[in-house]
């Protein structure tokens, strides 16, 4: 059975915000409202998200560096502009901050919806087209076909399991801390011993898939996202 298409709705406007959300869940879409930047993330901590509507005069943080900062936060994550902004120079800065479509309010609603799920689409399309690593957590080895790496230490696996099940695969040092300090009590888990032990795996794994993309990417202000795909086998 499909899966909905998953979305947030980031607009300071209440009324507008509600209905938009309204809208798009009789339509059979799974929607999360957020009125700032800082609720964004907050959404996005807790739920998987394939695109964000994004209104431009927003409180904090505009529309367009919000666009900035999810490109790097949530690369695969798409983004649909909605705003009264209808200028030229507003769509091509709007494009330049990295939205995938840019919508002037008003605009027709069957036109919207088709738009946002034709992009989860293409989003989902391509997620599923990135290669498969399997965690084996009894094992503790990572393989990528027929590359292998046997000698992952179960803290080193267990970083890799928790950013795996993570919302966008992303943790902050606080959420990791409180996974290792349940999963291991009798270590201690300081912000700078789990810098270093990030720095260390990271290091390991481009030795050994050589050519594969950085595995793990410090985000500033908001903490470490996963960048592989990953299965995890528990047995």
């Amino acid at each position: 059975m499909k899966q909905p298409e998953r979305i947030a709705i980031v607009e300071d406007d209440t009324l507008l915000r509600e209905e938009l959300s309204c809208f798009f869940t009789t339509s059979g879409l799974v929607a999360h409202e957020a009125n700032s930047y800082q609720t964004l993330l907050d959404v996005l901590q807790n739920h998987a998200v394939d695109v964000v509507v994004l209104d431009l005069n927003l409180p904090g943080m505009s529309g367009y560096e919000i666009a900035e900062q999810l490109k790097q936060v949530c690369p695969s994550t798409g983004i649909v502009m909605l705003t009264a902004r209808a200028a030229k120079h507003d769509k091509l800065r709007g494009y330049d901050a990295g939205a995938d479509i840019y919508f002037a309010k008003p605009v027709d609603p069957d036109e919207l919806l088709a738009a946002v799920r034709s992009l989860a689409a293409r989003v989902r399309g391509q997620t599923e087209s990135q290669e498969t690593f399997k965690l084996n957590m009894q094992q503790l080895s990572l393989t990528l076909g027929e590359k292998h790496y046997p000698v992952l230490s179960a803290v080193e696996a267990q970083i890799l399991k928790a950013l795996t099940f993570s919302p966008e695969q992303t943790l902050d040092i606080s959420g990791l801390q409180n996974v290792l300090e349940d999963r291991f009590p009798d270590r201690p888990f300081t912000k700078r011993a789990l810098e270093n032990l990030l720095s260390r795996l990271r290091k390991k794994l481009l030795g050994c898939f050589e050519g594969e993309t950085d595995p793990i990417r410090a985000i500033r202000g908001v903490g470490y996202q996963l960048t592989w795909t990953v299965e995890v086998v528990e047995g």
